[in-house]
């Protein structure tokens, strides 16, 4: 865990190169990083951890990524969650963000800095399940306030036309 913040960051891929990437782009983050390649030891070890902030893949062997973050959803509501995919599949995107909730969506290739400064702020919006905000003191530690924050943040999915990126902006 991070001595500073006490940020854990779990990040869900089958292709150890994306998680090398994933550490690699997010390394400099006062967070631990956790990753693993098989969806059921992440689910376990949600169980047993609080984690800040989970970033899946979408198609991984056993669960779908959405399918995954509805699970890490039911385990642990205040989890931050991400989604990213190498595809544009709609139907996945939807379930995404209408069932597992996701705060933010990214295509791969991603961009590096994007990415980094969306988990940053993301962090700080993280509600931690004993109602301390991550460094953020003015955000409000209510069940209301962390649904109209999800809607929000869902509702603020765009596409820069590409696909490259589905969520470009930062979340002031």
């Amino acid at each position: 865990m991070s001595e500073d913040t006490g940020h854990v960051i779990m990040l869900v891929d089958d292709d150890e190169q994306v998680l090398s990437a994933l550490r690699r782009d997010l390394h400099k983050l006062d967070a631990e990083l956790m990753t693993f390649t098989d969806v059921y030891e992440a689910l376990k070890v949600l169980r047993e951890r609080q984690i800040s902030l989970v970033i899946s893949d979408e198609k991984m062997p056993g669960l779908s990524g959405w399918q995954f973050l509805s699970l890490a959803r039911q385990i642990a509501p205040a989890t931050v969650r991400v989604m990213l995919t190498a595809y544009t599949d709609l139907e996945a995107f939807d379930m995404a963000i209408y069932r597992a909730r996701i705060a933010k969506l990214f295509i791969k290739p991603w961009d590096s800095e994007v990415l980094s400064e969306s988990v940053r702020h993301l962090l700080t919006t993280y509600v931690k399940p004993d109602g301390d905000a991550g460094q953020n003191e003015n955000y409000t530690t209510t069940d209301e306030a962390r649904r109209s924050k999800a809607v929000e943040i869902g509702d603020g999915v765009k596409t820069d036309g590409t696909g490259h990126h589905l969520v470009r902006e930062v979340v002031e």
